[in-house]
Parts: C-alpha cells; sequence; structure tokens
C-alpha cells in the first residue's frame, strides 16, 4: 500500500495502479486495497468500468463499505447504471455522495426527466449542502421547468 501512496505523490498512476492492484490481490477481502485502488480507478483515471469490474461477485460484506461504496456509486451513475447507483449511493453522506446525486440527477435532466432530476438535486442538497456544483444543475433545471411551463 505504501508504495501505491508514495506512486500516488509523484503523479506515477499506472505504478500506483499496480501496487494497489497487488495488494488488492493479496487482500483481496480488505476494505483498504479495494478502497485505495477504486479511488484511484475512479477519482484520478476514469476508469468507470476498471472499477465495476472490481465490485462483481465481492463480499457483500466489503460493498457495504462506504470507502467502497462511493466510487462504485459514481462509477455506475457515470456509465448509465443508475439502478446500481442509487443502490450505492443510498446511506452515504458528505461531499461524495453528493456528486453521486449531481452525475444522476444531470442524467435525468438529459433525459428530460425533470422531476427525477429535482429529487436528485435534492438529495444532493441533504448529503452536502455548500456544494458549489449543484448551483449550476439547479439553475439549469429550473430552466428547463420554466421552458416546460411556458
Amino acid at each position: 500500500m505504501h508504495e501505491g501512496y508514495r506512486a500516488l505523490d509523484d503523479y506515477d498512476y499506472p505504478a500506483a495502479r499496480e501496487a494497489f492492484e497487488h495488494a488488492h490481490a493479496l487482500a483481496p477481502q480488505a476494505a483498504r486495497p479495494m478502497g485505495a485502488l477504486l479511488d484511484l480507478l475512479v477519482y484520478q483515471l476514469g476508469l468507470d468500468g476498471d472499477a465495476l469490474a472490481l465490485a462483481e461477485d465481492r463480499n457483500p460484506h466489503l460493498l457495504a463499505l462506504p470507502e467502497v461504496r462511493a466510487p462504485l456509486a459514481l462509477a455506475a451513475a457515470r456509465t448509465g447504471e443508475h439502478a446500481l447507483a442509487v443502490e450505492w449511493v443510498a446511506e452515504l453522506e458528505g461531499e461524495r455522495a453528493a456528486e453521486v446525486h449531481r452525475t444522476l440527477a444531470g442524467a435525468a435532466l438529459q433525459a428530460g426527466d425533470l422531476a427525477g432530476a429535482g429529487l436528485r438535486l435534492q438529495l444532493a442538497r441533504q448529503a452536502f449542502a455548500p456544494d458549489p456544483e449543484r448551483l449550476a444543475l439547479e439553475k439549469r433545471l429550473g430552466e428547463a421547468q420554466a421552458l416546460v411551463a411556458r
């Protein structure tokens, strides 16, 4: 794990991935290696599909941990696996939960589901009220609602 964090500090993402994958292979049911690998894949590299592949056939206890659920929920939301994202974001709080709800709200808005977008933005506000990125989506939602009301 230490090698992976050191590689992250040096912005050597391939080395970090290799180190975290090795740690995960040595302890596949341990939260720390899985969480570090998922954070790298989702938040640093945007490899959402790779992250979701890690979740297949995993221990439900591991998938219940917030450090595992948060990046998986975001990966699911970004890849269109919205039902899975909703399942994984349940019981999460804070900025990472708000990011998942924002992503789901953006997808709902794009699909014309204004009620769904409103619900997700409300949940994002509850998860992390001072979120500036949510405000832009709320503005887009308001504009879309005004168009529909005409």
